[in-house]
């Protein structure tokens, strides 16, 4: 079954019903050969209701187990059309929004946004950069005036170990090609953020930075090129920047600000994901991108998990 599609409507006409969007989700997951998820290497039996059975195991198995749509009642199409515009709207969607589109609650419509944010963690971005890599960070979040009265004094005592107490701090990193990383971080010291720099930039590589005192030192790995920021100097000597990763920021910032409005320090890297995603798919077709998810959907978000704790999750992959 192929097609093409360019817009939601066309997305409708190719996959009317759940039927075909099984069928849709079956051939971007695993191609012609169908493989079991509990046991790879059995043969697989296609049965008459549309599921399928492990040989080995006996065990029978829908398109959805091992997915982000497992034990969900909601339809196929439904979850579609979330991730069509998840995934093309230039600065996502909120749960309000989408809980209207689709006519699902608003906590439905929150939960599978953020398991399509988990799914947003392609492999294919992790892998090392190189060549000219700007690297910097930002801060997220409100001021802790604007807390009510009775959670100021409280926050700060929690959080008096960092710098800014107030925002939850981000780390980032893009090369040359456009290709962004970033992740929800404690602090900004040197002992937190070069690990980072040596995690995810390939060593001789030309890092640059702005002169936070947290990047010296890196010249011993790297070509490390320094901006002075607080000389007002945008530009070094030898014509490097930290325009990009600066860019990129406030593409972040507009996204968490103007479509989520608030975003708590628990989940703001899922956030980041998904907006790292959309930004390192930016040439690609909503179809490419649209595929790409569903190609790499495995793994499931439960809803225990979800709100099981109110700590910040630190993402270091």
């Amino acid at each position: 079954m192929e097609f093409k599609f360019k817009s939601i409507l066309d997305l409708l006409r190719s996959l009317p019903d759940e039927k075909a969007c099984e069928e849709y989700l079956i051939k971007r997951r695993w191609g012609d050969k169908i493989i079991s998820p509990f046991d790879p290497e059995s043969k697989v039996y296609r049965l008459k209701d549309g599921k399928f059975k492990c040989k080995k195991t006996g065990k029978r198995f829908s398109c959805r187990v091992g997915t982000i749509f497992q034990d969900s009642n909601v339809p196929l199409q439904k979850w579609f059309i979330a991730l069509y515009q998840f995934s093309s709207h230039k600065r996502g969607i909120s749960s309000h929004q989408l809980a209207k589109d689709i006519d699902v609650t608003q906590d439905t419509a929150y939960f599978m946004l953020q398991r399509l944010r988990d799914a947003f963690e392609h492999p294919f971005y992790l892998s090392k950069m190189d060549g000219v890599v700007q690297i910097d960070e930002t801060y997220v979040g409100g001021k802790n005036k604007n807390r009510h009265f009775d959670k100021k004094t409280k926050y700060i005592k929690e959080n008096e170990d960092r710098e800014l107490p107030d925002k939850t701090p981000v780390w980032g990193a893009i090369d040359a090609k456009g290709m962004v990383r970033c992740m929800v971080v404690p602090d900004t010291k040197k002992t937190t953020v070069q690990p980072l720099v040596n995690r995810v930039v390939r060593e001789d590589s030309i890092v640059v930075t702005d002169d936070w005192k947290s990047y010296s030192g890196l010249s011993e790995r790297y070509w490390h090129e320094t901006v002075e920021h607080g000389k007002g100097q945008y530009m070094n000597e030898n014509g490097f920047t930290t325009n990009k990763i600066e860019s990129y920021w406030s593409h972040l910032k507009r996204t968490l600000n103007g479509t989520y409005i608030h975003v708590s320090p628990k989940h703001l890297q899922r956030y980041c994901n998904e907006s790292t995603f959309r930004y390192n798919t930016r040439d690609m077709s909503v179809q490419e991108r649209f595929d790409m998810v569903l190609q790499n959907c495995t793994g499931r978000l439960s809803y225990k998990d979800l709100v099981k704790d109110n700590k910040t999750r630190y993402d270091y992959n």
